[in-house]
């Protein structure tokens, strides 16, 4: 891009100014030099477009980038998380059946308490029941003994009642 300075309108104005005609050349020369490095450093709007366009490519492609970023980062959060979920269902799976296996354990130990508890029971029952016929056969033989005690008894008072009633007798 150029710009247009008029050196000879600048070098006029200083040498109205008071500087010799020599030094307002020199210094109009030197200022365009200066502003023509300047205008070159200067972005023109085609410049400026160029840029956008290049700017505009590089943010489409580093958003490519992030949308293909978040893909894979979803890809292996779901990939995660279907993991994570399979590890607790076989940790769910494997307490279940650790639960059941100690449920069965524990029925088993109850079945085994009860069927010991009913094996004594019978046992009790079946001493007390010997013991009960013990006790009732004694009863028996000591009513047997006092049954014959009381015969002899008994006998006894009939002889005197009748040895008795024959003395009796034999008196009146």
């Amino acid at each position: 891009m150029t710009v247009a300075f008029d050196t000879l309108r600048f070098s006029q104005r200083l040498t109205e100014a008071g500087l010799a005609p020599s030094q307002a050349a020199g210094a109009a020369a030197a200022t365009a030099e200066a502003m023509g490095d300047l205008v070159a450093q200067i972005a023109t709007k085609t410049d400026l477009a160029m840029l956008r366009q290049e700017l505009s490519g590089a943010f489409a492609a580093f958003c490519q980038d992030v949308k293909a970023e978040n893909g894979a980062f979803r890809q292996d959060v779901t990939a995660e998380i279907a993991a994570f979920r399979q590890e607790v269902k076989a940790e769910n799976a494997a307490f279940r059946q650790e639960v059941r296996s100690e449920i069965g354990a524990f029925r088993q130990e109850v079945k085994t308490e009860i069927a010991a508890l009913r094996q004594a029971a019978k046992g009790d029952a079946a001493a007390l029941r010997h013991e009960v016929a013990l006790d009732i056969a004694g009863m028996r033989r000591d009513m047997e003994r006092l049954e014959l005690r009381m015969t002899v008894k008994l006998g006894t008072m009939m002889a005197g009642a009748v040895a008795l009633t024959a003395a009796l007798v034999r008196l009146l």
